[in-house]
């Protein structure tokens, strides 16, 4: 299984959406927390390499497979509605230890 990672906040519904749908798929990933205050991305570590990555893209969730941009939840819809999400995903072998988050935006 190919490394999934995505950046994401409790409190937001598409990110809620994009983990379900892995979730349902078996699929694991690595968490990257973005913290919100009062709706605003605050600008910790995890915020600013997001927008690196992703080339100024400062929407959540922000979906990684592979360490290759993929998008956001409406990326994964997309891939879903098209019968390619599955085989992105299943694609190659590198197991994720479970329940492994990255921490890092204090």
């Amino acid at each position: 299984m190919p490394k999934v990672e995505i950046y994401l906040s409790p409190f937001c519904g598409y990110c809620w959406k994009a983990r379900l749908m892995l979730w349902r798929k078996g699929i694991r990933y690595t968490k990257i927390p973005i913290r919100f205050y009062f709706g605003f991305k605050l600008p910790t570590a995890n915020f600013k390499e997001m927008l690196r990555r992703t080339g100024g893209d400062g929407t959540i969730p922000q979906i990684f497979v592979d360490g290759e941009y993929l998008g956001t939840e409406e990326t994964l819809d997309e891939l879903e509605r098209r019968g390619e999400l599955e085989k992105l995903l299943t694609a190659v072998p590198n197991p994720i230890t479970k329940g492994e988050t990255r921490h890092g935006s204090r």
